[in-house]
């Protein structure tokens, strides 16, 4: 059965709740589909995605044994945790 607008844009929504690194995975998909699925074309992509991947996976397991939930942060929440580790990399 076909979806209606409604419908795929919480699905949507749903998507980028549960994974933090949907921007990153998009950028990887759009640079295959441009380089005609050319692997070697996309590292930088695939390797951002990577490192993106860890991080909030390092936040999750963090959390979840700080006893912190949801142990993944919800999206408003996750560009202040970004922010603070970025400053704490600068110094």
């Amino acid at each position: 059965m076909a979806k209606n607008r409604s419908e795929i844009e919480a699905a949507k929504q749903q998507l980028i709740l549960d994974n933090p690194c949907h921007e990153e995975s998009e950028g990887s998909r759009r640079c295959l589909e441009k380089n005609n699925y050319n692997y070697d074309a996309c590292t930088l992509y695939f390797d951002n995605f990577k490192a993106c991947k860890k991080f909030w996976n390092e936040v999750k397991w963090s959390r979840k044994r700080q006893g912190i939930t949801p142990p993944l942060p919800l999206p408003d929440d996750r560009k202040k945790i970004k922010a603070e580790y970025m400053e704490k990399m600068r110094r």
